[in-house]
């Protein structure tokens, strides 16, 4: 559906209204287990109220049930489900509970609070998405080699979008992603002294081989490291030299005036 959704942005774009969106290359998000699946009724009050609900036998099939619909709205099938921290498929846990995909992660979540890897969409619509002037290239992540069962986009995010869509496939100009990953986020959240490489602004630079670099991370190893970033400066320190850090800590928080 992402041309239908891409049209309407046009659409209010064209009218004068500030449209804009963000998105990552990959075809599948992470989050809380149960956090698009369990009804909002069922989750409200917090863990234990949603694990006493899990405990009334009237409430428990029901939850179960609207959890099956979800997954079939959200993601088509169980199967699109990856717990991450266990290195297993969800529907490993199904077959080995012998439940349906609602009983059994309302059985998960009775006990334990887990990460998923969800998978969904297609490839032309994120192409279509990446191509949209108002969408800003994000991942609402830090990459960190201490947190287990993490997302490739940790690592990953920003190479794969210049080697791959970029470099391989074209879907990109360089000028185009470069602009989506600094300026145009930059200008979206009112920074007005970062995002651009000018005289009196942050110097926030990244030196990249537009030949080399490329994404390594995977869903079964998400902490391998992209290939070539040369250079970091953050605050105009440098972070990273010659592809090694070098310890300096130049950044810190940013807060609206």
């Amino acid at each position: 559906s992402a041309p239908k959704a891409v049209a309407m942005m046009r659409a209010a774009s064209a009218k004068g209204q500030e449209t804009v969106a963000d998105v990552y290359p990959y075809l599948a998000g992470q989050t809380g287990l149960g956090a698009l699946f369990v009804p909002a009724w069922a989750m409200e009050g917090g863990p234990e109220q949603m694990r006493k609900r899990f405990r009334d036998p009237q409430l428990r099939p029901r939850i179960a049930r609207e959890i099956e619909e979800a997954i079939a709205a959200r993601i088509l099938t169980p199967e699109n489900i990856d717990i991450p921290s266990k290195q297993r498929k969800f529907t490993a846990y199904m077959r080995e509970m012998n439940a349906g995909a609602g009983e059994t992660m309302i059985r998960i979540l009775e006990t334990e609070r887990v990460l998923a890897i969800l998978k969904f969409g297609s490839e032309p619509d994120l192409v279509e998405l990446l191509r949209f002037p108002g969408s800003a290239i994000s991942c609402d992540c830090g990459a960190s080699e201490e947190r287990p069962g993490m997302h490739p986009r940790y690592f990953g995010t920003f190479p794969r979008v210049l080697g791959h869509y970029v470099r391989k496939t074209k879907a990109l100009t360089l000028e185009d992603a470069v602009r989506k990953m600094t300026g145009l986020p930059a200008s979206i959240l009112g920074m007005t002294n970062r995002g651009f490489l000018a005289a009196g602004m942050a110097a926030d630079i990244t030196v990249f081989d537009p030949e080399a670099i490329i994404d390594h991370a995977t869903y079964e190893q998400p902490t391998l490291r992209s290939a070539g970033i040369r250079h970091v400066l953050v605050n105009g320190r440098i972070a990273l030299r010659d592809g090694a850090p070098t310890g300096e800590n130049g950044g810190h928080v940013l807060s609206r005036t």
